[in-house]
């Protein structure tokens, strides 16, 4: 079961599934590969910005790729929001949305709180 989406400016999809890989689709509406980002956990929102991919996860977890031609993924970083959220005294959830802008990230947990995450850290 796919549970969310989004498209890079080539026009390659990208959905997140159940198993904590994302699927990379291509013109003919086909899967053209998998990758493995989370540990087993479901992929709850993928967000693509400019050649940045930024997927989350029931494991709390945020998992930064890059994107060159042709859909190619490079793995950059791996945010963990545990961290975050303790130290800042919230609560913890998983994410279900993400936005980016100049590098800031925007996470909206399953609670309903939001957490900014300023250059990508």
């Amino acid at each position: 079961m796919l549970t969310c989406v989004d498209f890079d400016e080539e026009g390659w999809c990208y959905t997140g599934g159940e198993n904590g890989m994302i699927q990379i689709w291509g013109n003919e509406n086909v899967v053209s590969r998998f990758i493995k980002v989370h540990t087993g956990s479901q992929v709850t929102a993928i967000h693509v910005e400019g050649k940045k991919l930024i997927s989350a996860s029931k494991d709390n977890k945020l998992a930064i790729m890059s994107i060159a031609a042709g859909a190619t993924i490079k793995f950059e970083k791996l945010i963990d929001l545990a961290t975050i959220t303790a130290s800042q005294n919230l609560p913890l959830a998983f994410a279900k949305s993400i936005d980016c802008f100049n590098d800031n990230l925007l996470v909206g947990l399953r609670n309903g709180t939001i957490v900014e995450i300023k250059n990508g850290e």
